[in-house]
């Protein structure tokens, strides 16, 4: 099942790939960035 007209991105990224150095690629970092953001979220609620 696809939701492409139901589930938007929090934060669209077009550009900015980085296939051999993933430290420099921009959706890398973005998913990392929104990873460390709700790893504390969740901490907060404990």
């Amino acid at each position: 099942m696809i939701y492409q007209e139901n589930v938007k991105p929090d934060e669209e990224i077009l550009n900015g790939d980085d296939f051999t150095n993933w430290k420099k690629d921009q959706k890398i970092a973005a998913a990392v960035k929104w990873l460390k953001k709700e790893t504390k979220a969740q901490r907060k609620k404990r």
